[in-house]
């Protein structure tokens, strides 16, 4: 993967797409594209902005991948289940603050 923003080959105006364009354009998508299958690292800052508060209760938790994530209100902590969905509130392990 380059470094790289991706920008296009091209700009175009009236022209007539060629193949010698097209392959151009797909080739700098290939080039520069984030694989999925090797370790990334991003050496940018990136900033996320979060548009919706989201409470995770065991029967709405947040899925990631095969692990589920909730808010244990009772016992005031985070807890995680891997594989299954919760049962219960206090059903999976509690992440631990660091």
């Amino acid at each position: 993967m380059a470094d790289v923003d991706i920008t296009q080959a091209k700009t175009w105006g009236s022209e007539i797409l060629t193949s010698i364009d097209l392959n151009a354009e797909f080739q700098n998508v290939y080039t520069n594209h984030v694989s999925k299958s090797t370790a990334q690292s991003i050496t940018a800052t990136k900033t996320f902005t979060v548009a919706q508060t989201f409470t995770a209760t065991y029967d709405k938790y947040l899925l990631i991948g095969e692990a589920r994530l909730w808010s244990d209100a009772t016992n005031g902590c985070l807890r995680a289940k891997h594989g299954s969905n919760p049962t219960s509130e206090t059903d999976g392990k509690i992440i631990l603050e660091g």
